[in-house]
C-alpha cells in the first residue's frame, strides 16, 4: 500500500499487489466462482508459470493526454479501453489499486 503525506510517499505493508478486477463476469456465473481461489503463480521461470490465467483477470487501462491533463480510463475488463476523440494515447496497461 501506497502511503502519502504532504511531503512524501512511502511504501508499507508486505510485497502483494493489489489489481484491479475485471467487472464483466460472464452471465449467470457470481464473482465468487469466476474468480481464482487458490494463489496464481506469475513467475515465467517457474515451470507452473500462470501469467497468461492471471492475465485475463486484471483489468486494463490506457493513459491518455488532452491539451491541458493527463489521466487514466480504467475498463473493467480485459480488453483496453480507448481514449476520447482528440485525445492522445501515451501507453496502456493494467489497473493497479493503490490504496
Amino acid at each position: 500500500m501506497l502511503e502519502c503525506t504532504t511531503k512524501y510517499c512511502e511504501v508499507k505493508g508486505d510485497d502483494s499487489s493489489l489489481w484491479m478486477p475485471v467487472g464483466d463476469i460472464p452471465e449467470g456465473s457470481a464473482a465468487g466462482m469466476y474468480y481464482p481461489s487458490d494463489e496464481l503463480i506469475v513467475d515465467e521461470s517457474d515451470p507452473n508459470d500462470q501469467t497468461e490465467t492471471v492475465l485475463k483477470y486484471i483489468s486494463r487501462c490506457t493513459v491518455c493526454e488532452s491539451p491541458s491533463v493527463v489521466f487514466a480510463i480504467h475498463s473493467f475488463t480485459n480488453i483496453d479501453p480507448s481514449c476520447p476523440d482528440k485525445w492522445e494515447e501515451l501507453w496502456s496497461g493494467f489497473s493497479l489499486i493503490m490504496g
